[in-house]
Parts: C-alpha cells; structure tokens; sequence
C-alpha cells in the first residue's frame, strides 16, 4: 500500500501481512505526516507505487510461509 493506507482498505485480520509505504508516501508526496491528511486521501501520483520494493514483498510472503508452517499439525 503506498496510494492508500492500508488501516483503510487493508485485509481484515492480516494487516501485519502487508507492505505499508503510505507514510513515506505522504510525506514524500504531499509534504505532509498521513495523519494530516483527510481518512481516505489517496496518493496517486507517479512513482507511488515505486516505494513499495520487491525485497519487503519478498520478506512478507515468506514471513506467512513461515506463519503457515508453525500453524499446520
């Protein structure tokens, strides 16, 4: 998430599975703290997404497998 916050439009229950820029966005973007901006504010600008990096995706999908694992009998 980086053109919206993820508190917003987030997974229910599996939040702590994503990769949140939405933050870093606003400031960058907007020169503001997320919590200046309206709920809702999205942040659709060019390069956005740019902020979210393979590597963080990476490390959350295999933080779930590893999740996955300690859950199965």
């Amino acid at each position: 998430y980086a053109a919206t916050w993820s508190r917003r439009s987030g997974p229910y229950n599996s939040l702590h599975l994503c990769v949140d820029r939405y933050e870093e966005a606003a400031r960058r973007f907007r020169k503001r703290e997320a919590t200046e901006l309206r709920w809702g504010h999205r942040i659709e600008e060019p390069g956005v997404m740019d902020l979210i990096r393979p590597a963080d995706v990476i490390e959350r999908l295999e933080f779930w497998s590893q999740q996955r694992e300690r859950e199965q009998p």
